[in-house]
């Protein structure tokens, strides 16, 4: 992408958020629920809904791109499980979106050819063998890391993502390594609600204790600092992590640039509340139209998703956030 491309975005962009306008750049597409794994921390699993057939999901595709949205960002569950994903990745790269696969990455060995052409993929791990397995099932640590180099041999941009949970927070220093090792990003997120979609599983057995959680956190910012480059969280983002469980007070602006849509068709503005009625609306109208309506609850501020995050730092001046995803995950369509 060229450098005037990349500054039309961050203006667009920047605009939205500065001026509160709605500017939909962004798709978060949960196309399953289903999931070939049942991690700890994780409901998705459990939720049973409907799923959009293919036809259904092309056509919401063609929704999409009239709002001229940039990014799309499939995942689930697992989004591998659907057997029609290599066609909706084709479909949507005829069109010219950047499109990005979260996966938990088990099933990346056999399918890779098959998506070989998406732009980016987001892989899961939390911790060593011992520790990763435990969390997410037996045999998935070893996938994962096989799954990294697959990606990376076919030249597609791959990253990590680590859940802090209390199983792995003695453990982030392997995830650093791997990340130095295999030349990756990697993002880190506290364990919270947004992982449980239409379900509220009770996580409570899950989350680290305060003190030793702001040890980790603390540790990951004298990390940044020395110029450890796999961490992709800014330090804004880390020392906000430091408000754990307690977020600070800071403005979001989600609602804004991006929404999330449903198996079922429906849209959200959020992963923290894809549960509430309130907050999920039936595609009856043109994206366009459902996007404009979507609002956050008064009572949001519970965040911790990196992403957002860093972008809702914008209300605190930290503009390297919107400048990074900028740069990481658009392109500007002609």
């Amino acid at each position: 992408m060229e450098f005037n491309q990349k500054l039309k975005l961050f203006l667009r962009a920047a605009s939205a958020v500065m001026f509160k306008r709605k500017s939909l750049l962004m798709v978060n597409w949960h196309l399953t629920y289903k999931c070939n794994l049942h991690c700890k921390y994780c409901g998705y699993w459990e939720n049973d809904i409907k799923e959009l057939g293919t036809n259904e999901i092309y056509k919401v595709i063609d929704e999409i791109y009239s709002c001229r949205v940039n990014l799309l960002v499939f995942s689930g569950g697992e989004p591998l499980l659907r057997e029609d994903l290599p066609g909706i990745i084709e479909y949507c790269k005829r069109k010219g979106f950047v499109v990005s696969l979260n996966t938990n990455g088990t099933l990346i060995k056999d399918r890779l050819k098959e998506i070989i052409n998406v732009d980016a993929i987001k892989l899961s791990l939390d911790g060593p063998q011992n520790v990763n397995d435990a969390i997410r099932g037996e045999g998935v640590h070893d996938k994962v890391l096989e799954a990294l180099g697959l990606c990376k041999e076919k030249g597609i941009e791959v990253s990590i993502t680590t859940v802090i949970s209390k199983h792995n927070i003695d453990y982030l220093s392997y995830i650093l390594k791997v990340g130095r090792e295999h030349t990756v990003s990697i993002y880190f997120k506290p364990v919270d609600q947004s992982n449980c979609g239409n379900n509220r599983k009770d996580i409570s057995s899950e989350l680290p204790d305060e003190i030793h959680f702001k040890e980790a956190i603390s540790f990951l910012i004298n990390e940044k600092i020395n110029g450890n480059t796999s961490i992709s969280n800014s330090l804004a983002g880390l020392r906000y992590f430091l408000n754990w469980p307690k977020a600070g007070e800071l403005s979001c602006f989600a609602s804004l640039i991006s929404c999330f849509i449903a198996p079922d068709g429906r849209i959200f503005v959020c992963d923290n509340f894809p549960h509430s009625n309130n907050y999920l609306r039936p595609m009856d109208q043109s994206l366009k139209d459902v996007f404009n309506k979507l609002s956050l609850p008064c009572n949001c501020g519970t965040c911790w998703c990196p992403s957002f995050l860093e972008l809702n730092l914008i209300s605190k001046l930290e503009f390297k956030g919107i400048f990074e995803m900028t740069k990481k995950y658009f392109t500007l369509r002609k």
